[in-house]
């Protein structure tokens, strides 16, 4: 071990002396650091101290819009802290229901309560024949407009054309509220 020792210091003296020869600069024997390459001058100063009077008149004349900003943000978070109370009620409330609904569903089906059934519902116009009751508020029959729709298809008059017809004609459309439109003729025609 002690003879790769000696090989190894007496190569690093053969290669600083063969440096010193080349008009390179030494830099010290390997593996230490050289020589220091800048100057003091040569590196970059600190930062020049400002004026503290000028920072304080910077700072007074930002407070303001600082301050401003700030009350801005609280109430925009008093806003939100707001909405997000009301909407916790309003949760409160849908599960309440919800759970008002479930208890009554379960007593139904744990035949705790009987619902009744023995009250018909009055009949709704929609039980009704839909063209008795067109026939029975207007003098035209609902066989004699879709008629006069395809007379004028054959005459090749179009939807919107017809539409505009029995506008013209005072024809109510089979619901009796509303006016004819291309589309519904359309959808007659089909």
């Amino acid at each position: 071990m002690s003879d790769f020792l000696k090989n190894l210091r007496s190569s690093q003296k053969d290669q600083s002396q063969r440096h010193q020869g080349t008009g390179r600069k030494n830099i010290g024997p390997p593996f230490q650091p050289g020589a220091e390459r800048r100057k003091m001058s040569d590196r970059r100063s600190p930062p020049p101290i400002q004026n503290q009077y000028k920072i304080s008149e910077d700072i007074k004349e930002t407070l303001p819009f600082i301050s401003e900003n700030i009350s801005q943000i609280a109430s925009c978070i008093e806003r939100i802290t707001e909405s997000q109370e009301q909407l916790a009620k309003s949760e409160t409330a849908k599960n309440k229901a919800m759970e008002t609904f479930f208890e009554g569903l379960n007593a139904i089906l744990t035949d705790k309560i009987k619902p009744s059934l023995e009250t018909k519902a009055p009949a709704t116009s929609l039980e009704k024949e839909p063209e008795a009751a067109y026939e029975s508020t207007t003098r035209y029959t609902k066989e004699e407009i879709i008629s006069t729709i395809k007379n004028l298809r054959k005459q090749r008059a179009t939807f919107a054309e017809i539409a505009s017809y029995l506008k013209e004609q005072g024809i109510p459309t089979f619901s009796g509220r509303g006016e004819w439109h291309a589309q519904t003729i359309h959808r007659l025609c089909k």
